[in-house]
Order: C-alpha cells, then structure tokens, then sequence
C-alpha cells in the first residue's frame, strides 16, 4: 500500500520506517519544515535505538514531503501520529490532530481511512470523522479508526516489529479488513473493538504501568524508614506470576511525553464525567513526592549547597533516548542551583538542556573529576562503570546518591574496601565506609571556610 505518516515524532517515523521494513510505501509530512529537511538530507530529528539502519536498508520506500495535499492524493491509508501534548488545564490538547484532520477533510478526492495513532481521549476518533466529513466537499466518505500505539521510548523500533498485541478500533467491516490485511505480517493477536474502548484501553494501560511504578515507590518510602531492602521486596514481589517485575524498579520518579500527561488528560475525563479516579491522582502525587524526597537526602547530608561541585549522571527521562519532557532532571536541577551548587552534568545523548546554570560536558570522567557529589538520575549502562576504581578517584570525597538503585549494595561495598565512600539510594540502607577522625568533614557536613 501507499502509506501517508503525519508527524515525524518518535511514534510517526518509527510507524513510517517499520511500515516501509514490511514492503509498503511511505510518505512522510511533518509541519516542522527542518525535521523534514533533516530527514531529506540523510539525518535523523530524534534518536531511537536501531532506527537508523533500519531507515537506510529502506530509504528507497521513504518520502518526505512539505507537501500535505500530495500526501493526501497520493495515499490510500493516512496515519495521525501528531503529539497531543497537555494544555493549561491539563487536557490533551488535539489541536494538531484537527488541523491534520481539517486538511485531509478539504483536499481529499477520493474515500480515505484515516488511523488515528496519536493518544487521545474516548470519544475523540468519532469527533474527528465527524470534523472531516464536515470539511468535505467532494462527496467522500472518510472512516476514521483508533489504532494506538504501545511503544517504550528507547525500544520502540523493537516494540512495533514485535507488538504484544494490535489494537483496531472501529466498527466499520471494511476499515477492519484493510487494518487486519496491514498488519498481516505480524506475529500477534488482534484485538477489534469499538473507537472509545481502544482510545480508554490506551489510557488505561499507561495509567496502570505509571501506578505500578508509583506503587514500589511509595513502599521505598517506607523502607526507607524501616532500614529494609526494596530492591528485595521488588525482587520478591515481581517471582509472582500475578504481578510480574517489569515496572517495579524502584527510583526517583517517572518522567517523559507519556505518562504525566496521559494520567492528568485521564483524571480531567473522569471528572468531566462525575467520576473519581483516586488511583490516578494518587500515583502523579507519589510521583512528584518522590523527586522531592530524592533531594531532601541531599540536603540533609549536606547543610549547604552553596559553591558545592556536584554532578548530575543522566538528563533524559530514561536511557536510550534524548527525550528530557518531563524529566526527573529538570526539577532537581533547578533546585540545586537555586541553592548556588555548581552543577555539572553529563549525559550520552542530552546536549541541550532547558536549565540555565547546569554545565554540560562530554564524558564520564569529564563530569565526576573533582565532583564533591554525584547524583545518577538516568541509569544509563555507561554509569557503571563509575565504580572502577580509577573512575571513582577523580572525585574529592566519593559521595554518590542513587536516584535509580543502580548499583546492588554488595557491588558499593566492594567498591568501599578500596575507596572511602558515602552512597544514598532509594528505598536501602545508607553505605558509609569513612575510617578517619575528620568524618564529618568528609562528608561535608560542615561548611567550607
């Protein structure tokens, strides 16, 4: 088939390049004219683990385009996959799937299926039929379907070739054999349904890996009180077949494009409806506290931040990707200058951050050489390496606190027979290794002269 992609985010081009692997042809459109630029010229706007080769093998089926209305002519199948981002009230703002809708609507000639990728709330894909039959002046009928899209940031490439499932909904028998006959190479079930079902199903699935994380989290503030190991509950807990560990990794918070929206658009919903949601507002709330937890250890082990050298490990909101909406790092780092730290940071692929104050460098060792104090925000496989001892000795005093428990405690103690350290993480017992009489000094409690 002719494929017609509109939006070159993280969901369109790993839609646009996976639909191009299996043999179709696509065209691509972006509003943003230098991401289509960027794609003509042979570049990439974003990084997505095993995008790029991926493109390459298939460029000869990949068009982009400034051109909306050719897309429209030329395509028998046109996907939305344009970001619903939170408006001031904290709905999910579809201003970008209207105006997609609305041009498809006036230019199209011809009967089109219009799948509709992008998360929206129930209710939305039948507003959108509705909108561009109201634009139509050619007498054709457009079906739009929901077909939304279960993808990790980082892994996404490898997450459309091998779905857990595929979703279709819509009503209409034609669109369903055309959306069946697209994904028949697939290896997964298919589950039909109605357009509101697979619009809350999408909700409802982030909503819930989004609570899991805010659940162990939660218990990592009570073990933290009771001197246990959460690394050993989760452990425990994710052996059970019924829960299962994925999602149980306990940690500063969640972050990105996903999940904070997608939990505040579904609380609006309900509340539009007189319907109380209490797990939902209670896993942002858990959320938020965690990263305010996080910080407060640094502030109690340190009296002052001020002239403090401490280096932030990780900007984005989780490794493999340059996405830094909704990060973790943003707000820790705004406190930390805020209270005169000097502020390093080093990530693999952050080299924009929106944080005025915070020095970004291009390596490890660049980051943590005379750090007073190290923060992982991002567990990034990279960072393990922090502990080898010759990586370790670039710091004045190793002073490491842990947002993502990406050390095990026997791995810190190992580290500590060869280098005095003072380690924090989430949820676990503190690991103090400090022999000498000036301790406190070490560990810079006292103020600097």
């Amino acid at each position: 088939m002719k494929l017609g992609i509109f939006g070159v985010g993280y969901v369109g081009l790993v839609t646009a390049v996976c639909f191009a692997d299996k043999g179709h042809d696509v065209y691509i459109h972006d509003t943003a004219k230098e991401k289509i630029a960027t794609l003509q010229s042979g570049g990439l706007p974003i990084f997505e683990e095993g995008l790029e080769p991926l493109l390459q093998q298939n460029e000869s089926k990949l068009h982009y385009t400034h051109n909306a209305t050719a897309v429209i002519h030329d395509c028998d199948v046109i996907f939305i996959c344009v970001g619903t981002p939170q408006d001031t009230e904290g709905n999910a703002d579809l201003s970008q799937v209207e105006s997609v809708v609305e041009i498809i609507g006036k230019e199209s000639r011809r009967d089109k299926v219009i799948i509709i990728k992008s998360t929206v709330p129930p209710g939305s894909t039948e507003n959108m039929e509705k909108l561009a039959q109201k634009q139509n002046k050619f007498g054709n009928r457009f079906t739009l379907v929901h077909n939304p899209e279960f993808l990790r940031q980082g892994k996404a490439v490898y997450d459309f070739m091998n779905p857990s499932k595929i979703v279709i909904g819509t009503s209409d028998s034609e669109a369903q054999k055309l959306l069946c006959s697209l994904y028949k190479k697939w290896n997964a079930p298919i589950l039909v349904t109605d357009t509101k079902s697979a619009e809350l199903l999408k909700y409802a699935a982030n909503s819930f890996l989004a609570m899991k994380i805010s659940y162990i989290n939660m218990f990592s503030q009570l073990s933290d009180k009771l001197g246990t190991n959460i690394d050993d509950v989760a452990y425990g807990m994710g052996l059970d077949p019924r829960i299962g560990s994925d999602f149980l990794n306990t940690g500063i918070g969640f972050g990105g494009s996903c999940f904070p929206k997608d939990l505040k658009a579904l609380e609006n919903v309900a509340a539009g409806l007189n319907i109380e949601l209490p797990f939902i507002s209670q896993t942002t709330t858990i959320n938020e506290k965690q990263g305010d937890l996080f910080y407060k250890k640094i502030k109690n082990f340190c009296k002052s931040l001020q002239n403090r050298k401490v280096t932030l490990l990780g900007l984005s909101f989780k490794p493999f990707t340059e996405d830094t909406r909704s990060a973790p790092s943003l707000l820790l780092s705004q406190k930390l200058v805020q209270e005169g730290a000097i502020v390093t940071a080093y990530d693999p692929l952050v080299r924009d951050f929106p944080v005025e104050g915070v020095h970004i460098v291009s390596s490890l060792e660049a980051a943590i050489k005379d750090s007073e104090m190290v923060c992982l925000v991002t567990e990034w496989p990279e960072f393990k390496k922090l502990l080898h001892g010759d990586v370790l000795k670039l710091m004045n005093e190793p002073v490491i606190f842990d947002g993502r428990n990406m050390f095990t405690l026997e791995e810190i103690n190992r580290a500590s027979w060869y280098t005095p350290l003072h380690y924090e993480s989430i949820g676990r017992p503190t690991v103090t290794s400090y022999t000498d009489n000036n301790q406190a000094a070490n560990l810079l409690v006292k103020e600097k002269d």
